[in-house]
């Protein structure tokens, strides 16, 4: 055996020093280039609407019961109970702040509409705020105001 083929003490100490940091070391998060494409990953899903407020007033909770909010990529899908009542294309702008939403409505009474809205996203905590469907205006806050037609929801991720 040649002498030379085995490290030195010091390369050898070097090179476990460096295969301990590779070990121990927290792994990367990939994160795309496009902050709309990560923030489209982390809201797909299904969220349920549980609580929410339009013109500065609480919403009733009954009028709230069942609904939920499906998002796959960038389509959308509302439902009542197992009753689809809203589909569509949303776009996301999450470089603007507060982020932005708009959601391009297919199917359901506000079809060919567009809604323009801001978004609030967690891990398990989903913010909506929107303008009625069709209205020109943003909402520039979460929180809504009398004389309005802005409307927030609150929504809870489901698993």
């Amino acid at each position: 055996m040649n002498a030379n083929a085995f490290p030195s003490p010091r390369e050898a100490a070097t090179f476990s020093l460096l295969l301990l940091t590779l070990a121990i070391w927290p792994p990367t998060t990939q994160q795309s280039d496009n902050p709309a494409t990560d923030d489209l990953a982390r809201l797909s899903g299904t969220w349920e609407v549980i609580s929410g407020e339009e013109a500065g007033q609480e919403l009733d909770p009954a009028r709230l019961d069942r609904q939920r909010l499906v998002f796959n990529g960038r389509k959308y899908k509302v439902l009542v109970g197992e009753r689809v009542v809203e589909e569509g294309t949303c776009q996301l702008d999450p470089t603007r702040s507060p982020r932005q939403i708009d959601l391009n409505i297919q199917v359901g009474d506000e079809a060919g509409k567009s809604q323009l809205g801001l978004y609030r996203l967690g891990p398990q905590m989903l913010t909506l705020s929107f303008n009625r469907a069709g209205d020109v205006a943003r909402p520039k806050q979460f929180e809504t105001e009398a004389d309005t037609t802005q409307f927030t929801l609150r929504l809870k991720r489901l698993p």
